[in-house]
């Protein structure tokens, strides 16, 4: 029995029970929570000492879903539990309560916040900004963005006078039209997970290493689990241990850098004048490397060896002095490897989609002529509606788009293109347990180079700007946490297209804490003090690239353009390579993320856990595998819980 099945061995009872009240209750208690505490975060503590150590929802497992139902676990089954058995929570139940948290985390910062940042920007930084003034707020449609006519926005930046009331009528349209774009988003989301879970879970069979972390411990705290031999386990807390003591060693040298020495955890080494820097350990590398551990041997192969291969790529072009230009807005190497990438990351989920080709035309059979021998009792939704909600869910945001001002022809390029990202988002982090993911490149600027700025209006520029609010910074999304969350409660049976519906009010929920703290704070203290990221430069450095085309526009570039098609290509012959070479050893979709920063921090994390895993099956096999899968789980769980008790002490200190 694989670590993944380990939920599935429940008994009827707690199936049954499993989308039960108290599941959901306390599922979106957690929502709330995670929504305040990010904002939280975002207003008084991103500045602290300790506050850039939290990773609270900057991942696609991240602390804000592991250490709220790591808690909920100690309470209620290893607590509470022992002496009042009617409160032990099933793991049906735990599961239900872990996607929930999860779906939670994607809602407060990489939508909401970001959002409220985008939408409040044209107004207030048009004050100062000439360049704002004269080429993006003319082309601001009214229902998209509050007016400042009452001081809405001058207030919220900078605090609202004494005696004066907040202006909410003037928030009302925008956060209602916001609110109509982020529910069509996520619930096409979910809808294109239900219908690809059985293309990815029983045929494909994904690894999908981050969810064999909620798995373990949902398992360790079974009653009928021999006394809980995870917890028990000294290998276990070797790896708890060592992730939690350095956690905790550092959260003290912030407090009190004179007393207690920190272990700088960030290292990078420079190979010759001119060149790459390459990193070799970050804040995430004990969760990175848990997860490498994880994954099977030729992803986390293809992670750290692409990641090298375009390291060499860069240094070569550098040596040579060439460059198609400069750094672009969410790329994280130079255009040249960031396109290439983007291209193959786009050949990747698209040659993907046709591996799927026979499960998808099952799914239309069934969804368009109900045929009795494709059998969907099992998925998430119906086939007919995940197949007509996504239809559905694109004409809402094409619709949108058209409203605040793009043009179709770039609808239809950058929807499309947005939802292939979407699906490879899912895909990947599910194949490689990559615990933080960035795209390599974004669809908007296959607008901006690809038919050509001076192709398209002012008004589809200022929409195109606007969209970078919900789709670019992707470190982490709705897809992710609900693919992750549909393998999690893949065992349940009765209730199930319940979970759908919890998990787009989670991210509602989430939405509705995160933005009215949000808001309330900026005008008790005013938005310009919160985290810079966020709340000025979301809207700030997207537009500056806007402004730029607008006032220097420019045909295709078909240099960007060709390294994309070569990118594409290159894809193409590995994917090739790996199904029809049986003994290829390397999987190619490290080559669709190489470029990208999370991948530039993990890869030595990745070839760590690679070499013990490689060593541990070539001397022990299976078995020696197996034995230090409690270390990679304890490594994961002790750097969570370190940053859940850096959360608590930030929240203290900031109160």
């Amino acid at each position: 029995m694989t670590n993944l099945d380990v939920a599935s061995n429940q008994s009827t009872a707690g199936a049954a029970r499993a989308v039960s009240m108290r599941a959901v209750l306390i599922g979106l208690g957690i929502t709330v929570g995670v929504g305040l505490m990010e904002s939280h975060i975002n207003a008084f503590a991103s500045h602290h000492p300790i506050g850039l150590g939290t990773a609270f929802i900057h991942s696609n497992m991240p602390m804000g879903a592991v250490f709220p139902v790591f808690l909920v676990l100690l309470v209620f089954n290893l607590g509470l539990g022992r002496l009042y058995p009617s409160l032990r929570l099933s793991a049906g139940e735990l599961g239900v309560i872990f996607a929930i948290a999860l779906a939670a985390t994607a809602a407060p910062l990489f939508y909401t916040i970001f959002i409220i940042g985008m939408f409040t920007g044209p107004h207030y930084f048009g004050r100062t900004d000439q360049d704002v003034a004269d080429t993006v707020m003319k082309h601001v449609p009214s229902w998209i963005a509050p007016s400042d006519a009452n001081h809405a926005i001058l207030w919220y930046f900078e605090g609202v006078p004494e005696g004066r009331k907040i202006p909410w009528q003037d928030w009302a349209v925008p956060v209602l039209a916001w609110a109509v774009l982020g529910l069509a988003v996520v619930f096409t989301c979910y809808c294109l997970v239900a219908m690809m879970r059985r293309q990815w879970v029983d045929r494909e069979r994904l690894a999908f290493p981050l969810v064999q972390l909620p798995q373990q411990l949902i398992a360790a705290t079974e009653p009928d689990d021999d006394g809980n031999p995870l917890l028990r386990k000294s290998t276990f807390w070797l790896g708890f241990l060592l992730s939690f003591s350095i956690t905790a060693i550092n959260t003290l040298h912030g407090l009190d850098p004179t007393t207690f020495p920190g272990i700088a955890l960030g290292r990078s080494i420079h190979l010759g004048r001119g060149l790459p820097a390459v990193h070799v350990f970050g804040r995430m590398s004990f969760v990175g490397m848990g997860f490498a551990y994880l994954t099977p041997v030729n992803i986390s192969l293809s992670i750290w060896l692409f990641f090298w291969v375009i390291w060499a790529e860069r240094a070569f072009l550098r040596s040579w002095g060439y460059s198609v230009g400069s750094y672009e807005f969410y790329q994280w190497t130079e255009p040249n490897t960031s396109w290439q990438c983007f291209g193959a990351l786009m050949a990747f989920t698209t040659a993907g989609l046709w591996l799927a080709r026979r499960h998808l035309r099952d799914v239309l059979r069934k969804a368009l002529w109900l045929d009795p021998s494709i059998d969907d009792s099992r998925e998430f939704l119906s086939y007919r509606m995940a197949l007509f909600g996504s239809l559905g869910g694109i004409a809402v945001i094409s619709g949108w788009l058209a409203l605040s001002g793009m043009e179709w022809k770039a609808v239809v390029i950058v929807v499309p293109a947005i939802f292939l990202c979407f699906l490879a988002v899912a895909k990947i982090v599910a194949q490689t347990g990559l615990i933080q993911f960035t795209l390599p490149g974004v669809p908007q600027r296959l607008v901006f180079f690809g038919i050509g700025s001076d192709q398209v209006t002012p008004q589809t520029m200022t929409a195109l700007g606007f969209s970078y609010g919900w789709f670019g910074d992707v470190q982490s999304t709705f897809i992710s946490a609900a693919t992750h969350g549909v393998r999690l409660t893949n065992s349940i049976r009765t209730r199930k297209r319940w979970i759908g519906f919890w998990l787009l009010m989670a991210f509602a929920l989430g939405c509705l804490a995160a933005g009215s703290h949000t808001i309330l704070t900026g005008y008790r203290i005013g938005a310009l003090n919160f985290d810079d990221w966020p709340t000025r430069g979301n809207f700030l450095w997207p537009f500056r690239e806007v402004v730029h085309l607008m006032k220097h526009p420019t045909g295709p570039e078909w240099t960007r353009l060709s390294y994309f098609l070569m990118g594409s290509v290159v894809m193409v012959v590995l994917m090739v390579l790996m199904h029809f070479i049986h003994w290829w050893p390397v999987h190619p979709v490290g080559f669709a993320v190489g470029s990208t920063f999370p991948v530039a921090y993990l890869w030595f994390p990745f070839f760590m856990a690679w070499l013990v895993k490689v060593t541990v099956l070539r001397l022990w096999g299976a078995v020696g595998y197996r034995a230090l899968i409690p270390v990679a789980i304890g490594l994961i769980l002790g750097q969570h819980v370190g940053w859940g008790l850096q959360g608590i002490l930030l929240l203290i200190l900031t109160w």
